[in-house]
């Protein structure tokens, strides 16, 4: 640890400015099994909504799926989400369009049957 660091806590009245990194969440709920697929389920999601605070609207770039606890994997494919337990894909569409999100939980059943987050803005 730094001197400086040491003598900072030391002091009994400071300043100190806090610098906190926010990663935006959505549950997810409804998923539907995709056809043709064992272990892939599908979902909806808006990359761009309206809003009031953001003229024009906000894009939401997915970064991430989390089952529970667990950072779930991207992969390049829905036939590779399939393959891999505990992954995802994610079918990306122009702004304004519906886009696809694939999962393979890490049982391999329906994600509603655990809390399924996303994430966006890395």
């Amino acid at each position: 640890m730094s001197q400086a660091f040491e003598n900072f806590i030391d002091q009994t009245v400071r300043e100190a400015i806090v610098l906190v990194e926010i990663t935006p969440k959505q549950k997810l709920a409804g998923w539907s099994k995709t056809a043709g697929r064992t272990n892939v389920w599908e979902i909806t999601f808006e990359n761009f909504v309206g809003t009031d605070i953001q003229k024009g609207g906000l894009y939401r770039k997915l970064t991430g799926l989390r089952q529970n606890d667990v950072d779930l994997t991207e992969v390049a494919s829905i036939a590779a989400c399939d393959a891999a337990a505990g992954s995802w894909y994610y079918s990306e569409q122009s702004l304004g369009s519906t886009s696809t999100l694939y999962c393979s939980t890490t049982g391999s059943v329906d994600p509603d049957l655990y809390t399924a987050m996303v994430s966006f803005f890395r």
